[in-house]
């Protein structure tokens, strides 16, 4: 499977997914906004308390599927399964050294279980663990440099 029908696919299945979330209790919540790598999508979480714009990412890993989210307004990092809807982890990323959380464009996966959590402001990015959703630290990429280089190794278009 290419990249591109890989992407188109993915894009389908989030919207169908996100389309199944509702809640009328809270005329606040009716227009959360989503922006995933793969694409503009409308995005409900229900275990969320407060609303904010969310960075998602589709991760699948030891055959599971889930969605990784940047809650700016809570300074964490969401976890939720992609078949049950229900949040898996939320792993708070809040002292000083993580203030950047808030910063936060994205997530890109390294290995078969590891992510960069980055962003654009020259900060040198957390590397979080999937096996245990634990936040190993700050690691000293270079940002620009690493992403042409990764991307360079692994895609073609």
């Amino acid at each position: 499977m290419n990249t591109r029908s890989y992407y188109l696919r993915m894009l389908i299945l989030l919207s169908m997914w996100s389309c199944s979330f509702s809640d009328n209790t809270n005329p606040e919540h009716n227009y959360p906004y989503g922006l995933a790598r793969i694409g503009k999508i409308d995005f409900r979480l229900d275990s969320v308390s407060s609303f904010s714009p969310f960075k998602i990412h589709y991760i699948k890993h030891n055959n599971a599927e889930y969605l990784m989210t940047d809650n700016k307004n809570l300074n964490t990092i969401d976890i939720y399964s992609f078949s049950t809807k229900k949040l898996v982890k939320r792993i708070e990323v809040n002292d000083s050294t993580h203030k950047y959380i808030r910063l936060i464009h994205g997530f890109w996966p390294i290995t078969g279980d590891s992510v960069l959590v980055y962003n654009y402001q020259r900060i040198s990015p957390l590397l979080l663990l999937l096996n245990d959703w634990q936040v190993t630290g700050r690691h000293e990429y270079n940002l620009q440099g690493f992403f042409k280089s990764w991307l360079n190794d692994r895609l073609s278009f």
